[in-house]
């Protein structure tokens, strides 16, 4: 999430060193929505996924699509403030969900 949000691409074979996988492999839903919606471009010659313009628009909403879901930091040595480190990244405004007239 965050070497899209710095980079703003992800570097395929720093991912595959460090987790053994690709990730285009390992989140294929994910990349084949944001591929058909040309928000990335995933390229094998220079094995870079990169934000498209459009993408840079909305890297908080790309972000979230990678996140587990109540993903919390709960050791018992870590303080309140600590174990919230993983929630206060998240900046991705909630839009409610507006109805259509019929």
């Amino acid at each position: 999430m965050f070497s899209f949000k710095n980079s703003p691409y992800i570097d395929r074979t720093l991912f595959k060193d460090r987790y053994g996988i690709d990730p285009v492999d390992q989140f294929p839903d994910a990349f084949n929505v944001l591929s058909h919606y040309k928000l990335v471009t995933i390229d094998d010659e220079t094995q870079r996924i990169t934000l498209t313009p459009k993408g840079r628009l909305c890297v908080e909403e790309i972000c979230m699509q990678f996140a587990i879901p109540n993903l919390h930091d709960n050791t018992n040595t870590a303080s309140r403030s600590e174990r919230r480190k993983l929630d206060k990244h998240n900046f991705v405004p909630l839009y409610e969900i507006v109805q259509r007239p019929e």
